[in-house]
């Protein structure tokens, strides 16, 4: 692996208070799967996705909602982020967003059981897990506030 991957990873919040000895182990075990997507590919779509977390080595990656009033947009992801789980766990066969490359990436892909894995081996990373989806709960909770703010002028100061 890459010293540029080392670092992204070490970047993610998924191994935060994980020491450097851990993460060497974890990376030099070359189990998990390295994917390159050109900018515009789709990395995960509702129709296209896998039971795995992805976190972004390089690059950047746009998370858009598709609704019937258009696409909406969520955020940007960037070296280090992690996304895909809201669907690893998750029993059924759809994905609720679209992620696409917006720039040439490289990204790392743990499937379920390997997560699983981690989970007994590294208590700490199941709790940064926990930690993690706490957080895209709230900040989910702001996005739909914002969605269904009284006025623009609310709504624009939310975002």
């Amino acid at each position: 692996m890459k010293q540029t991957d080392i670092n992204a990873v070490r970047k993610c919040k998924l191994f935060i208070n994980c020491t450097d000895e851990t993460v060497s182990e974890l990376l030099a075990s070359k189990k998990y799967e390295i994917r390159t997507y050109l900018r515009g590919d789709k990395v995960f779509s509702p129709e296209s996705f896998e039971k795995s977390i992805a976190v972004i080595l390089k690059g950047s990656a746009d998370v858009i909602k598709h609704t019937e009033k258009g696409a909406l947009y969520m955020s940007t992801l960037n070296s280090g982020n992690i996304f895909g789980m809201s669907g690893i766990f998750y029993e059924g066969d759809s994905f609720p967003t679209t992620v696409s490359a917006k720039e040439n990436s490289r990204i790392l892909f743990i499937t379920k059981d390997q997560l699983t894995e981690l989970f007994t081996a590294y208590p700490v990373i199941l709790t940064n897990y926990l930690e993690i989806l706490s957080s895209k709960i709230h900040f989910l909770n702001k996005k739909i506030e914002s969605l269904n703010s009284a006025d623009a002028k609310t709504a624009l100061k939310a975002y």
